[in-house]
């Protein structure tokens, strides 16, 4: 299942803390914080449904562990088509893809696409520079917030996917 209350704890108790922040930088460090929380629990969550689905498709365990220790363990990255759509295309071949794509709505795979490549783009962004003036443009809490719950939305009908394959 993919869990969602320690993420949302964590961004909420960022967002208070934004909104009293003391110093100009503070909310640019807080905001940052908490894309790259979001990303992070993207990547595990993404990885989950990989290895759920592997156990329901995959037969031999060498296959599995092949899945669980190759793909997924060296994959580094939240991007729908460059990451995520190629773990399952590892776990399940293109047909399986195709299939499971076919019992997520349009609007929510559209929706996933969509915010797994706005946050890629804005992950690489910061992890690559940090904040060096209060001028920077970093998405606040509240945004990443709404992301999430987008994000989230979007996850649970890929696990109701993953559990009907």
């Amino acid at each position: 299942m993919i869990a969602k209350t320690e993420i949302e704890r964590t961004l909420k108790g960022l967002q208070h803390r934004y909104r009293s922040a003391k110093t100009q930088k503070e909310p640019l460090w807080l905001s940052k914080l908490a894309i790259i929380e979001l990303c992070g629990w993207i990547e595990v969550s993404l990885d989950d449904l990989v290895v759920r689905l592997a156990k329901k498709a995959v037969r031999e365990s060498g296959n599995l562990h092949h899945i669980e220790t190759v793909v997924v363990d060296k994959n580094y990255g939240f991007h729908y088509k460059k990451h995520f759509r190629n773990m399952l295309m590892a776990s399940v071949g293109l047909q399986g893809v195709e299939a499971l794509e076919s019992v997520v709505s349009a609007v929510s795979k559209a929706q996933l696409e969509s915010e797994l490549g706005t946050l890629h783009i804005s992950r690489n962004r910061l992890a690559h520079t940090y904040v060096k003036g209060v001028t920077a443009n970093i998405d606040a809490p509240s945004v990443t917030i709404g992301r999430f719950n987008r994000i989230y939305g979007a996850l649970k009908e890929y696990e109701a996917a993953v559990q009907k394959y």
